[in-house]
């Protein structure tokens, strides 16, 4: 499934969640997350699946300081229900790896919510356009 989501549309409405200063999870609307200049937002199918675990998102943090010094903070969001991906069109039934319905690995660079660039990976195996080192050289 191709996503919906196109650049130079505003991102859709959902709730995400995040934890809060004690440590307790809270939601958060897509709106209020996402509209405070640019940011970059980096979808994952799975924390804990092979691949995110041991390439994306080790990625992230071995380039926590470059990313830091091009101006970027890093904040983890869980969109366990699936809100977000689906409404951008970026949520992807994966039955042949067992997975069931996930988030496709994408990037998507924002500027007051609206899409300025993406990347979606072809696959949930691939790594290609949406690590770290690959944000970095957006700028």
């Amino acid at each position: 499934m191709l996503a919906s989501l196109r650049v130079g549309q505003r991102i859709p409405p959902a709730y995400l969640s995040r934890l809060d200063s004690d440590g307790v999870v809270q939601p958060i609307h897509s709106e209020l997350l996402f509209s405070g200049g640019r940011l970059i937002v980096v979808g994952a199918p799975g924390a804990f699946t092979p691949v995110c675990a041991r390439e994306h998102l080790p990625s992230f943090l071995a380039n926590a300081p470059a990313l830091r010094a091009a101006g970027r903070a890093l904040e983890f969001v869980s969109d366990g229900n699936l809100d977000f991906a689906r409404a951008c069109g970026l949520a992807a039934l994966e039955n042949d790896l067992f997975l069931g319905e996930r988030s496709r690995r994408y990037v998507l660079e924002l500027e007051n919510a609206v899409v300025q660039r993406m990347r979606v990976e072809q696959d949930l195996l691939s790594v290609t356009c949406t690590r770290a080192q690959d944000i970095l050289e957006l700028d």
